[in-house]
């Protein structure tokens, strides 16, 4: 379930935050991407291409261009109870690398990110590798 492996810290905006401010608390959190909350539930996301292809590009004061402006509406979501790889399906077939996770009232609870994903199955892969070369030669053999 994704619950057990998604952040529980998105980087959360009103849709009235400036892309200025947008871009500054990206940058102190190290993230790609904030969603856009209205009373608790993802009603957009803007992602650091958002800002430079519908702000700055097309040279707006990033100081007046706001999340509702440049957000991505009404965004994919999944729920915590939903499966990893149905979540890898809806990213694969919508294209996106960023997902609102959400409980059963659509209330925001978390994040999941393309690199999340790829960094927690290279970890299962590792463990796999790891733990079949502790299996004794005449198990791997028998098997």
């Amino acid at each position: 379930m994704l619950r057990e492996i998604i952040n529980r810290n998105p980087v959360c905006v009103t849709s009235d935050m400036t892309a200025r401010d947008m871009a500054d608390l990206m940058e102190i959190h190290n993230v790609g991407s904030v969603i856009v909350l209205q009373e608790g539930k993802p009603v957009g996301i803007v992602t650091d291409r958002d800002l430079v292809i519908r702000c700055l590009s097309k040279n707006r004061d990033s100081n007046l261009c706001t999340a509702s402006d440049i957000m991505t509406r009404a965004p994919r979501t999944m729920k915590e109870t939903d499966g990893l790889y149905d979540c890898i399906r809806v990213m694969r077939e919508a294209q996106i690398r960023r997902m609102p996770i959400v409980d059963e009232e659509g209330t925001i609870t978390g994040i999941i990110t393309f690199d999340d994903i790829l960094s927690m199955l290279t970890k299962e892969l590792a463990d796999l590798t790891t733990s079949s070369m502790q299996v004794p030669d005449e198990e791997r053999i028998a098997a």
